[in-house]
């Protein structure tokens, strides 16, 4: 299966409060001045902004507790994704983007020193690519397929260098993405990854408790949500 999706925000579940979690409030409301530049931000951006996606499942296992074959690729997952991939033959690679529309927008929004402004148009455009990666699982499922949760290059132990092999597997122009030297996306608010599927597929929760990423977005959440 292969698939391109291009979508409009109302089809994607939008949460304030994973706006709110993006912008660092936990479990705090932010004042009413923030408040309304994220109202002003989510009606400005729904005007431009068209998420792409585009995913293919392709047949793949584990060669061992860490290194997973799709085709004739080689990923070195690291083993906290290969344990959650045990037993698993197909393999859902995707990429996601908000569009080079949305990069433009920020960029504006610094030559006119809208700092704040700038702020939480980062952080919607977060949520908006994770509500992408949130859309695909729902997608596959209304396809009768299973899905673990997804898992990207630079996180989990598996490297970022590895997201070059990763959209070599993907037609990126689908999607008009491209890498720097350091294997960063452009457009930014931009996410690629793989995801286990079938129809007897176990989902398994994030492994924070063994990750050696400090700064792993999950893992912030989730200190956020204790507060």
């Amino acid at each position: 299966m292969e698939k391109h999706l291009q979508l409009s925000l109302s089809e994607l579940s939008l949460s304030k409060r994973e706006i709110n979690l993006s912008l660092g409030y936990g479990r705090n409301q932010p004042d009413q001045l923030i408040e309304e530049i994220i109202n002003q931000e989510l009606q400005i951006i729904n005007q431009f902004c068209r998420p792409s996606i585009y995913l293919r499942i392709l047949d793949g296992d584990l060669v061992n507790h860490s290194e997973l074959k799709v085709l004739d690729t080689i990923f070195l997952v690291g083993e906290i994704i290969g344990n959650n991939l045990h037993g698993i033959s197909k393999f859902c690679l995707f990429v996601v983007t908000t569009g080079i529309e949305f990069d433009e927008y920020k960029k504006d929004l610094r030559k006119q020193n809208k700092q704040l402004e700038e702020f939480v148009a980062d952080a919607i455009g977060s949520v908006i690519a994770e509500s992408c990666v949130d859309y695909i699982h729902k997608y596959l499922q209304g396809n009768d397929l299973k899905t673990t949760l997804g898992y990207s290059p630079g996180y989990c132990g598996w490297r970022l260098e590895e997201q070059k092999l990763l959209l070599s597997l993907l037609p990126s122009s689908k999607c008009n993405i491209s890498l720097s030297d350091s294997s960063l996306m452009t457009p930014m608010k931009s996410v690629s990854g793989i995801l286990g599927v079938g129809k007897n597929v176990r989902r398994k929760g994030y492994s924070c408790g063994i990750c050696t990423l400090d700064n792993c977005y999950k893992r912030k959440q989730k200190r956020m949500n204790l507060n």
